[in-house]
């Protein structure tokens, strides 16, 4: 497998001295429909050519600037460029590379449910398995994947280190209520003209639903493997190639529904976040009580999450 990588090794140095970088960053969390504007926002901005989320701040650090701006070279002038790279989110160091080497980049935070937004991410976790078990064990033995959904405490530094008139936070419930005002706000903010999501080819925000368990882990597990080290090695193309909707549903699903959280792990995880969610009102002089009660969620379904 080494050998097979090295031989296929993208060349990622860029043509000329000149680095553009991003104008604005999508930094998720994860599982907030950051592919989903992507998506509309292609052709309309420049993004990294032939991925979505190069991760450059997180696990590519080391290559430096150049390869980072590489991605961004045959962008069109006159035009904000930028990425959505959701492991942004929740990182410390991430936050002050960004702000170090591009002081001056428009932020957009994306946000859900953050029990909705914690159970997908274990579901993220079982597609590729990265993580064998129930939500329940997956919270017990995995914390850290709580983090992503303290969304004051993380949308706080943001804010801290970009300014607040920087910081673009969405909520979710928006885009299922009125996808167009919901990408208005990002237009406006990144100071491009209106996007018609009737002229749209993706109007659909459950763009990566993961509708059930893998139906081979095994297969699953090596796929995955492969796709996150050609991923992290800049052969975007082979990683494309893996995201055939047949054959991703082939790789990854297929199996056994997933559970949805029990009565009493969601009415914990509600009071877990209850502070968090507060905080959130307040930054945002907005009502999310629908974020904080289970109650509020009579027929909540977990089947498309």
């Amino acid at each position: 497998m080494n050998n097979f990588l090295e031989n296929i090794e993208r060349d990622m140095t860029p043509e000329s001295n000149s680095l553009r970088l991003p104008d604005f960053i999508g930094v998720g969390p994860p599982r907030t429909a950051t592919t989903w504007l992507h998506e509309v926002l292609s052709g309309h901005v420049g993004l990294p050519e032939g991925v979505k989320e190069t991760d450059f701040f997180v696990w590519q650090y080391s290559k430096g600037l150049e390869w980072y701006a590489a991605h961004f070279r045959n962008c069109p002038s006159g035009r904000p460029i930028g990425e959505f790279s959701p492991n942004y989110f929740a990182g410390a160091q991430t936050r002050e590379r960004i702000a170090r080497d591009i002081p001056g980049c428009k932020i957009i935070c994306t946000l859900r449910d953050p029990v909705e937004r914690t159970y997908s991410h274990y579901r993220k976790m079982r597609e590729g398995d990265y993580f064998s078990g129930s939500f329940e064990e997956c919270l017990e033995k995995r914390p850290e994947v709580l983090d992503w959904s303290k969304y004051a405490s993380q949308v706080r530094e943001w804010c801290r280190l970009f300014r607040a008139d920087n910081v673009l936070v969405l909520i979710q419930d928006d885009l299922k209520s009125n996808p167009q005002d919901y990408l208005n706000q990002v237009c406006d903010f990144i100071q491009i003209p209106v996007i018609q999501l009737t002229n749209s080819a993706s109007q659909d925000n459950k763009v990566n639903a993961i509708p059930s368990l893998p139906r081979n882990p095994r297969i699953a597990r090596s796929a995955r493997i492969v796709r996150d080290r050609l991923q992290k090695r800049g052969y975007y193309a082979l990683v494309n190639s893996l995201k055939s909707k047949r054959l991703r549903n082939f790789l990854f699903s297929g199996g056994p529904s997933f559970e949805p959280p029990r009565v009493e792990t969601d009415e914990r995880l509600r009071e877990f976040f209850r502070p968090e969610i507060e905080a959130l009102e307040d930054m945002l002089a907005r009502d999310l009580s629908p974020w904080k009660s289970p109650a509020k969620h009579p027929k909540k379904t977990w089947s498309d999450r």
